[in-house]
Formats: C-alpha cells, sequence, structure tokens
C-alpha cells in the first residue's frame, strides 16, 4: 500500500519544493515560538535584574510577573478569536516592533507602574509569536514531531540565555541591557517574517492525513 508520501509525490510530482518550502514554515515557526517563549523561560532572571536594578519589593515583584504572564496568558488565551481573523504575518511584524519598542522603553524608565505596564503589554506582544505557532503547526504534515522539535528550540534559547546574560549582559549593564537585548532579538526577529506560512500557503486542517505505520 502507498505510503502518505508516495501519494502526495503521485499526485503533483512536486513532492521536493514542498519539502522545501514546508521546512522553511518549519524554520520560521520554531524561530518564533522561540522568541515568543524567551522571557518566559528566563523569567527567574529578567524578575531577578528587575529587582536589583529598580529595588523592588517582594510585593512588586510577584507584581511584576504577573503582568508579564497576564499579558502573555490572555493573547494565548484568546488565540481562538484573532488567529483566523489577524493576517499571520501583519500580525508577527506587529508584535515584533511593538514588543521591541516596549522592551526598549523599559530601559529608559525607573517608575514602577510604568514599568509593569510596559512588561504586561510585551508579555501580549510575546504571546502573539507564540500563539501563532500551533495553529500553523496544525496543518503541517506529522504535527506531533514539529512539537517536539518546536519546545526543543525553546528551551533551547532559554538555556543559551541563561549561560550568556547573566555575565554579559546584567553583570555589565544592568536589566536596561537586559530588556534591550530582547528587544534586539525582537527587531533580528523580523528578517524571517517572510517565510513565516500564510494561511493560503497551508492545506486545510481536513486535508492532513494521519501518518502511516511507516512514516512514523
Amino acid at each position: 500500500m502507498p505510503t502518505r508520501m508516495e501519494n502526495r509525490r503521485n499526485m503533483n510530482g512536486e513532492s521536493a519544493p514542498q519539502d522545501s518550502m514546508h521546512g522553511q514554515f518549519i524554520g520560521a515557526i520554531v524561530l518564533f515560538g522561540a522568541l515568543g517563549a524567551v522571557v518566559f523561560n528566563i523569567l527567574p532572571l529578567f524578575l531577578g535584574a528587575a529587582s536589583d536594578s529598580l529595588a523592588l519589593s517582594d510585593t512588586q515583584l510577584g507584581f511584576l510577573g504577573s503582568a508579564y504572564l497576564g499579558g502573555y496568558g490572555v493573547m494565548i488565551a484568546a488565540g481562538f478569536f484573532w488567529v483566523d481573523r489577524w493576517p499571520w504575518r501583519r500580525s508577527l511584524a506587529t508584535a515584533l516592533l511593538g514588543a521591541a519598542t516596549l522592551f526598549v522603553a523599559v530601559g529608559f524608565t525607573q517608575d514602577f507602574t510604568l514599568v509593569a505596564m510596559l512588561i504586561a503589554g510585551s508579555g501580549v506582544c510575546l504571546g502573539t509569536l507564540y500563539g501563532l505557532g500551533y495553529p500553523a503547526i496544525a496543518r503541517l504534515p506529522n504535527p506531533e514531531r514539529l512539537i517536539g522539535i518546536k519546545m526543543a528550540a525553546e528551551a533551547l534559547l532559554g538555556m543559551s540565555l541563561l549561560l550568556i546574560l547573566p555575565t554579559l549582559v546584567v553583570g555589565a549593564w544592568g536589566f536596561r541591557g537586559l530588556v534591550w537585548v530582547l528587544g534586539g532579538l525582537c527587531l533580528i526577529g523580523l528578517a524571517a517574517v517572510p517565510i513565516f506560512p500564510q494561511p493560503s500557503e497551508l492545506p486545510p486542517e481536513d486535508k492532513i492525513d494521519a501518518p502511516s505505520a511507516n512514516d512514523r
């Protein structure tokens, strides 16, 4: 019995170009997933640097973490409303620019209330990046494998930053340096926006076949 991959080749004879395009899509999805999760994965370092720089009390520190996670979580939870309504690439570009702007602004203020509001806004922006990954993965072949790759990349970026940032950035420039590095990462991510898939470039969910035994 022909496998799912063989059926695809027989139907259109364009398996190699399709696989190449899917590879680009996967790379972009993984990248934006890692960027979307970056603050969450370095949150202890993020809050510790904020506490040292802004001389925060325990209550303020908890509120700052909650502000970020609130914005982040609300945006992801509301994905059922906006994912199918907003253009994906435009949403990514807007979120990246918004996050970069907010992170840079955080570095220029010492007012706790304003910092908390800016951090909550950055959570909304990064939640947008993270929230777009799963609906895109769901419409690619072998989504369960792609989720594993995505989560591994998120953990790898977080681990790498936790090794690098404390000495090279926080130790030298404090919380301001940390948020500016995060803003810089968001700006770099803009280069990958054009290769993130649009919904029209992906097969409908009901057209994705379950993997056969030979594909596993």
